[in-house]
């Protein structure tokens, strides 16, 4: 394993750990929007909105089927009926999240901080703990380095050994002169 392939995989570990804070920032905020759905009543106040469109769209149905003798109603993308049956289509719950609330709350400003800084750490050890592992003489000693931190390199330390030598060399091809030899 070469310092290279170190870094490699330890610019590989900070995504997944970048990924694994993602994904408990993405918990963390469905945990808060549920509690804040159900605070605001959005279920209940959806509900009462749904039945009141559908009720609207019934009645605009039959006057449109009593009058279709009479002027014709063509159903344009953005007419009342298109939309009603947009709104009803779509989940009015998910519309009103999608359009109608804006979570500017506290506990919100504070989960996206606390991920900000997570993920602002992450980068920063991870430039650090790289800078470290470049700057040691051998691969060797960043191994060693990483196992100090806590890192699991047996993974990598399967496939190749970590040494300072990272390929093979056959000294009969150097054409350096033998010890002991008479260069005469």
């Amino acid at each position: 394993m070469t310092k290279r392939e170190l870094v490699k995989w330890l610019e590989d570990k900070r995504e997944e750990a970048l990924a694994n804070a993602a994904e408990q920032y993405r918990a963390a905020v469905k945990l808060h929007n549920e509690s804040l759905y159900t605070k605001i009543e959005l279920e209940k106040i959806a509900e009462a909105v749904r039945m009141h469109l559908e009720n609207a769209h019934e009645e605009y149905t039959r006057w449109k089927e009593k009058h279709k003798e009479d002027v014709s109603i063509p159903s344009y993308y953005n007419g009342v009926e298109s939309q009603l049956s947009s709104m009803l289509n779509n989940g009015i719950k998910a519309l009103m999240i999608d359009r109608d609330i804006d979570d500017d709350t506290a506990e919100r400003k504070a989960l996206s901080k606390q991920y900000g800084d997570v993920k602002s750490k992450i980068d920063g050890n991870y430039v650090n703990v790289i800078a470290n592992v470049q700057s040691l003489r051998t691969a060797k000693l960043a191994c060693e380095y990483l196992e100090s931190l806590g890192f699991d390199i047996t993974k990598i330390s399967e496939k190749k050994e970590c040494t300072a030598l990272t390929v093979e060399v056959d000294t009969r091809y150097l054409f350096v002169p033998a010890k002991g030899a008479n260069n005469g």
